[in-house]
């Protein structure tokens, strides 16, 4: 599930898309050129888990505190880019 926020078309201002295969779609593709991404929510491992533009990671499934911790270093981490222009 991908949020998109500040949506270029007239009467939108979020859009909400999910699907088994979101990703491969060209409507995602699509909505990546007219909006940000707000919140993606994807299952991995297991967990259900939600990741917002500001960095906050939710988990929707009972886990260990070790276990949220692995689940952010070895999945979420390599997921992410580097900050634009070297900002840290």
């Amino acid at each position: 599930m991908v949020v998109f926020g500040s949506i270029k078309l007239p009467s939108l201002n979020k859009v909400t898309l999910y699907g088994e295969d979101l990703v491969n779609s060209k409507v995602l593709k699509q909505y990546f050129k007219l909006g940000r991404e707000q919140y993606v929510m994807f299952e991995e491992e297991e967990a259900v888990i939600g990741i917002s533009v500001e960095g906050v990671v939710t988990l929707f499934t009972k886990a260990s505190q070790e276990k949220i911790i692995d689940i952010i270093y070895k999945k979420i981490i390599p997921l992410s880019e580097p900050p634009p222009n070297g900002i840290f």
